[in-house]
């Protein structure tokens, strides 16, 4: 989700201003993060705070948080917050078991007494979001989900009763000193996320 919501913003304002610096993407699932920075693959890691491990360093660079996405006639739509209660007993489009984001949601749902019925566990955000916008469902992801879809049949609201935000990192390995280049677009990062913190509450449809 990082790879298509936050970072393409970010590579274009870093590239027009270094346009001598190739930037290598790496689309890949926060599983596979540590790995290609302790392999030397990757130089800079974009995922959530969830490592806490002694070779790797997180920087945060903003925190979002979980919101409903749901089809537009829904009953859900017509309400301005959402609490965990109204996903009981509601179709629900999951994603994989084996996503990290699918385990903290599934910990939030158990810790608030909320079971769901489980239509469809899917790899991709893209397919969660558009198997809601056909109505088979209702989902959660991240609020700043909502810009890999312009599908106008969803509707996304802010689940009010979070007690812990989902902090977006950049992770870097302790033992290694980045290059002048990445040095560059770390530094690019943290300038660029705290100039544009995003809003907590401005999820509108």
């Amino acid at each position: 989700v990082l790879a298509a919501t936050y970072l393409p913003g970010r590579i274009a304002s870093f590239m027009r201003k270094h346009p001598d610096i190739r930037i290598d993407l790496r689309d890949v699932s926060e599983d596979e993060i540590r790995e290609l920075l302790i392999n030397g693959e990757a130089d800079i890691g974009i995922g959530t705070s969830r490592f806490l491990e002694q070779e790797i360093n997180e920087k945060e660079l903003f925190v979002d948080h979980l919101a409903l996405f749901c089809p537009g006639d829904d009953e859900l739509a017509r309400k301005k917050f959402i609490s965990w209660a109204d996903f009981n007993n509601r179709p629900f489009i999951a994603l994989t078991p084996e996503n990290p984001l699918q385990r903290r949601i599934d910990e939030l749902l158990e810790v608030n007494g909320v079971t769901t019925k489980r239509q469809f566990a899917v790899r991709f955000s893209t397919t969660l979001l558009a198997l809601v916008n056909e109505g088979l469902g209702i989902g959660i992801l991240p609020a700043g989900s909502r810009g890999l879809s312009p599908m106008a049949n969803i509707v996304m609201r802010p689940i009010t009763d979070q007690t812990v935000p989902r902090a977006v990192v950049a992770l870097t390995l302790r033992e290694r000193t980045l290059s002048p280049a990445a040095r560059s677009f770390f530094h690019h990062l943290t300038v660029e996320s705290r100039a544009n913190q995003p809003a907590k509450e401005t999820l509108n449809s």
